[in-house]
């Protein structure tokens, strides 16, 4: 029993992930390409493609639409 409540203690000082939004994207790079910029150099580019491709969050913007992948009619055929 005495593992029992360790194990409740340490669920409630580390409940882990949080079911809000999450990070989506890991850059990798040497530290030689990292500059001071670097954050607000791409965090630029990221809200130029948003606004070019996604401008409207609720569609699709023109590009994506146009590359939207289709489902298959029967998904469990290629696992046969």
């Amino acid at each position: 029993m005495r593992l029992g409540v360790a194990n409740l203690h340490f669920q409630q000082t580390y409940p882990g992930d949080k079911p809000d939004r999450q990070p989506v994207h890991t850059v990798y790079g040497g530290a030689n390409l990292f500059k001071a910029d670097t954050c607000v150099r791409m965090g630029d580019i990221a809200l130029n493609n948003l606004q070019t491709y996604a401008p409207n969050f609720v569609e699709p913007g023109p590009r994506a639409a146009a590359q939207e992948p289709r489902a298959p009619a029967h998904p469990g055929r290629r696992y046969r």
